[in-house]
């Protein structure tokens, strides 16, 4: 997702698909300087509402009363399924790296704000975001919860953006 002269792109455009997961990962997305970093901001936001719909499920499945093997059932999911996705499969295997600790995990999870940036451009231009304008609000409610969602979140968030899984016993408050 990088934006500006097409000419500079084509220098390093090389570069950016060797570095890439496949041929179709490197886009230029516009001749216009910052439509890259602007592309990759949408992209998050759509990524908060993927996040929160999975932890709202992880809370419906925890909070069932059912004796359900949440690894499992995130495995199965991903193999046919609608809803198949890396997300999924990264919180089945959060799921089964943490079950064990499950209790002693804290819902905080650090903010960069690029999704508040978004969502202010959004406003401004008039586009209604609820979906992203409620994971964003979700987020900071985390913060002082201690819910199967919010740690479902916090889970995911480790998973593929590499921010902390923090723990009740860390030397930070309890968030």
């Amino acid at each position: 997702m990088a934006g500006g002269p097409r000419d500079a792109y084509d220098v390093i455009e090389p570069l950016l698909r060797d570095l890439a997961v496949d041929a179709a990962a490197a886009v230029h997305v516009s001749d216009t300087p910052g439509s890259g970093h602007f592309v990759k901001l949408v992209h998050n936001a759509i990524e908060f509402g993927m996040n929160q719909s999975i932890a709202e499920g992880v809370a419906m499945l925890m909070r069932s009363g059912y004796a359900l093997d949440l690894p499992a059932l995130f495995t199965n999911w991903n193999h046919g399924s609608v809803i198949r996705s890396w997300l999924v499969e990264l919180m089945g295997q959060q799921l089964e790296k943490y079950q064990d600790e499950w209790d002693q995990l804290s819902t905080c999870v650090e903010d960069t704000e690029e999704v508040k940036w978004v969502l202010n451009w959004a406003m401004n231009a008039d586009i209604p975001s609820p979906v992203i304008a409620h994971s964003q609000r979700a987020l900071m409610q985390f913060r002082d919860l201690d819910s199967p969602a919010a740690k479902a979140h916090a889970l995911l968030r480790n998973a593929y953006g590499g921010h902390p899984v923090h723990r009740v016993t860390d030397a930070s408050p309890r968030r």
